[in-house]
């Protein structure tokens, strides 16, 4: 059985006073693969950054393989988490 990889568990962000994501939970396990789907400014692209670590989660945890990346009171560094993330951007390719 494949162990819990990354782990979302009511997970919560805003900008200033406008919530972006309220209370996200997911669970990945190793060799899944999942896609996030929405409308524009659903909040797809803050979860990543909140995984990757850009942004520092409001309440709610993120864990890696059984280590805490973001809490309420704990946030590991962007460059100590070991998560790559490709912005889709065209200025990348043009």
């Amino acid at each position: 059985m494949p162990r819990d990889m990354l782990t979302l568990h009511k997970v919560s962000y805003a900008f200033g006073s406008k919530p972006a994501i309220e209370e996200v939970s997911l669970t990945l396990k190793a060799g899944e693969v999942t896609a996030l789907i929405g409308p524009s400014g659903a909040g797809k692209s803050t979860l990543l950054r909140l995984v990757a670590g850009m942004h520092r989660l409001l309440s709610g945890h993120i864990g890696f393989d059984h280590q805490t990346l973001s809490s309420e009171t704990q946030h590991l560094a962007v460059e100590a988490r070991n998560i790559g993330m490709i912005f889709q951007d065209f200025a990348l390719f043009p």
